[in-house]
């Protein structure tokens, strides 16, 4: 069965607001703030351990991680904000301790770029199998003419095949 053009496209809307909707409810929390525990813990995971290699904050148990971990429990219980904590953190240890590059400037277009191009790619894609499907329809046809001429040429092949076997 092939659907009208106008029908497949509200069913690619349904589907890309059903997709939308999906995304938003899973990652849409309970409602309930975190504990500080949790915040704590969320945060310790963005900040590297300066004197380790390839580990979070939350990961290392080297004494600078712990240091740093400290810091952070002191600021949540001192009631400061995730952006204020990660400000003071970054100022005092350096931009290097920040696992979580800035999503502004430059550094921006590192997030915003891959999806571009893979929001590029599928559009190829689509696009390309769209052509090739309509090719293989009323244009792709073989016509009279054209089985006419296999014909000819598979006669043309069987007849040079008997002269040649003795």
């Amino acid at each position: 069965m092939r659907l009208s053009r106008p029908l497949r496209q509200v069913l690619w809307i349904i589907a890309v607001a059903l997709l939308v909707g999906i995304f938003a409810v899973a990652g849409r929390g309970d409602g309930t703030p975190p504990t500080n525990e949790e915040r704590v813990a969320a945060l310790a995971a963005e900040f590297a351990c300066p004197e380790c290699s390839g580990q979070s904050v939350a990961q290392s148990n080297a004494p600078a991680a712990q240091n740093i971990e400290r810091a952070v429990t002191e600021l949540v219980n001192e009631g400061a904000t995730d952006e204020q904590i990660r400000a003071r953190i970054t100022n005092r240890f350096g931009e290097r301790v920040s696992l979580v590059p800035a999503s502004d400037g430059v550094v921006g277009l590192v997030w915003v770029i891959p999806v571009v191009v893979a929001l590029l790619a599928v559009a190829a894609i689509v696009g390309v199998l769209v052509r090739w499907r309509r090719g293989i329809g009323a244009e792709g046809t073989a016509t009279q003419a054209d089985r006419a001429l296999v014909d000819e040429f598979l006669a043309e092949r069987r007849e040079l095949t008997e002269v040649d076997l003795p």
